[in-house]
């Protein structure tokens, strides 16, 4: 017997509809609302319980938008970075074992995400963000980055970000991915999707094909682990595969049944991570 196919939510299909018809009509109204749209995270994730341990909350300027930061614990700086739609407090099981672990281990919420400011964002804020931490608190032994945290790391690496280790966790090999993902999902055409390629790269004055993680990754010489979930259906694990082959000397371990976000909270996962960056105390 057959499984039905899910029915797509009503607001989706309408909005599919809506640029389908646009893309036709008038490609360049359609460019310049996608654009916008991409841009833009779909609400916020707030009000999540903090780890059990004492933090400093303080705050930092990241291009005109004041973003909140959380600190725990004493020891060698690990920096957490969160992804799309997601926020520091994501990482509340990872601040416990690390700062058990003997690490001052640091959140951000990133621009227009959780309690920071701005409606919208991308990859080159984040990474503005985590060089910023940096130049407050000093070289991080260890970035840590979750998604597009972990593409937005690479990108802070090649613009001046130091660490001694670095890991990623589902992250997106490229920015095309991602672009590709957003087109489908709002159904707009090939030549609206190229269009607006075009038009982050003019609004980001960066190039595209020089955001991808892959292509930063092959002249990384820092140790490096790359994890992701065999069923992961936000970034198939193909993604990690192909930063690995581009990373010299990385190592990839794979999960299976942990999905995109859920990997977070994993005994096993945090198991890897500690024991690939080492024990402080």
């Amino acid at each position: 017997m057959e499984k039905r196919k899910r029915k797509k939510p009503l607001v989706l299909r309408y909005m599919q509809t809506f640029f389908a018809t646009l893309s036709r009509l008038s490609p360049g109204l359609a460019v310049e609302l996608a654009f916008r749209m991409f841009f833009r995270p779909r609400g916020r994730m707030k009000n999540l319980a903090g780890p059990d341990l004492n933090n400093s909350k303080f705050y930092i300027d990241v291009k005109g938008k004041r973003l909140t930061v959380n600190s725990w614990g004493r020891g060698p700086l690990v920096i957490l970075v969160h992804g799309w739609e997601g926020s520091g407090l994501q990482w509340r099981k990872f601040v416990d074992r690390l700062v058990s672990a003997g690490y001052r281990t640091v959140t951000f919420d990133a621009p227009a995400h959780g309690e920071s400011d701005g409606n919208t964002t991308n990859l080159l804020e984040f990474s503005a963000a985590i060089r910023a931490i940096q130049d407050l608190l000093g070289e991080p032994y260890a970035v840590i980055g979750h998604s597009l945290g972990g593409a937005a790391t690479a990108i802070a690496l090649d613009e001046g970000l130091t660490s001694k280790k670095i890991v990623t966790i589902s992250a997106p090999a490229q920015l095309d991915f991602a672009i590709q993902q957003f087109s489908n999902t709002v159904n707009i055409t090939d030549n609206v999707t190229r269009r607006m390629r075009d038009r982050i790269s003019r609004h980001l004055n960066r190039s595209v094909d020089t955001m991808n993680f892959d292509a930063i990754s092959s002249s990384l010489n820092i140790p490096g682990l790359i994890i992701h979930d065999s069923r992961d259906r936000i970034i198939p694990p193909v993604n990690s595969k192909l930063i690995h082959e581009a990373w010299p000397g990385s190592i990839l371990e794979t999960t299976s049944g942990l999905g995109h976000v859920r990997i977070l909270e994993d005994d096993m996962v945090i198991n890897k991570v500690l024991s690939f960056i080492g024990r402080k105390n």
